[in-house]
């Protein structure tokens, strides 16, 4: 838990030297650019750019040391639901705690893709498969063959149980649109050349 919380300050650290400078640039340079003000876009979208600093630096860091990098092998585990088994062999309480925060982890991808962006499910599966791949498949190749070996294990279930997460962040945040949230788009605010702020109808 403590390596955990250690990576989301890292991660946070990051986006607040690093990415939300640029980002908020960048977005403010194409709302300007767009004449559309959606504060509520900008804040969500800012606050995505943090989770991703988040996630990179729990799935890839801490990098190992030299002597650690030395003795890397590849590691691997294709049994899916091999979760299940872990709970007989292992503490109860650090399984339950890696099997839900792998799910946890992608609930905040699935529900940007949603509310944010829009997709459809199949568009927001595809995207969510590829990101949670791109993380197993660093994991894999030791970040992309920086190292000989991997130095966090590729597991199918890490990759089965983020596509859940991001499943129940797509359908839950959809939900609550429909019944509470209002539409990302209600938000949007216009202006022209010769008028003030106008409603997006």
């Amino acid at each position: 838990m403590s390596t955990w919380f250690n990576s989301i300050m890292d991660g946070l650290k990051i986006y607040f030297l690093y990415a939300a400078p640029i980002s908020f640039s960048i977005m403010v340079i194409i709302m300007i650019a767009s004449k559309k003000i959606n504060l509520v876009e900008l804040v969500i979208k800012q606050l995505f750019v943090m989770y991703l600093c988040c996630v990179v630096e729990l799935v890839f860091f801490p990098l190992p040391t030299m002597e650690e990098a030395s003795q890397l092998s590849i590691q691997y585990q294709l049994i899916p639901l091999h979760f299940i088994a872990d709970f007989m062999d292992d503490s109860f309480i650090r399984v339950s705690c890696q099997v839900i925060f792998n799910v946890v982890m992608m609930v905040p991808l699935g529900m940007f893709l949603e509310y944010c962006l829009g997709l459809d499910i199949r568009k927001a599966l595809l995207i969510s498969f590829a990101f949670t791949a791109f993380i197993e498949i660093g994991q894999l190749t030791g970040l992309f063959f920086m190292f000989k070996g991997s130095y966090r294990l590729f597991d199918v279930d890490d990759l089965m149980l983020n596509m859940l997460g991001a499943l129940i962040g797509y359908f839950g945040i959809r939900r609550a649109e429909s019944r509470l949230v209002p539409a990302i788009t209600s938000f949007d605010r216009f202006f022209g050349k010769d008028s003030v702020l106008e409603y997006h109808m």
